[in-house]
């Protein structure tokens, strides 16, 4: 159940990940990308499953934070915010590019929406239970999430 949970929010980041790799000057990422967001939808059930992985299209995950580096935004001061977790003044800022690209906004009923954000949460804080052991072994916790965010955080923007 929490993998079908975690593929469907998944796939309904797959738009708004073409988007941005369309405005990284990444055309051909972004038709894979639509491929795997029609697969998934059609044949994974609405995103339940994922399929387009078993064909062979891999997934990435590209978001407006990853764009504005792109573009030219350097590194900016870490922070952590509340629900949303650790991100940079860049990645908070870019919160505004993603917001219109969130499925979940287009949501009219406001019961419907408000319980796909829990869900939403609900499955990013499941998939980050196995790291609390080693946060809870650290000598300073804040140090080491921080430098192990930045860290992959910067791989995501170089793609490597």
């Amino acid at each position: 159940m929490q993998n079908c949970v975690s593929s469907f929010f998944g796939n309904l980041r797959e738009p708004g990940t073409a988007v941005n790799q369309t405005l990284q000057g990444e055309p051909l990422n972004s038709l894979r990308t639509i491929g795997r967001f029609v697969i998934n939808t059609t044949v994974g059930i609405a995103g339940l499953y994922d399929p387009a992985s078993y064909f062979g299209i891999s997934k990435g995950y590209e978001d407006f934070g990853q764009t504005l580096a792109v573009w030219g935004w350097q590194d900016s001061r870490y922070l952590v915010v509340p629900l949303l977790g650790p991100r940079t003044v860049r990645d908070t800022a870019s919160i505004v590019g993603d917001q219109p690209l969130s499925a979940i906004g287009y949501v009219e009923n406001g019961s419907v929406m408000l319980g796909l954000n829990i869900m939403q949460l609900t499955d990013a804080r499941t998939r980050a239970l196995p790291f609390d052991e080693i946060r809870s072994q650290s000598i300073d916790e804040y140090v080491m999430v921080r430098d192990a965010w930045m860290k992959k955080r910067a791989t995501q923007i170089t793609k490597d």
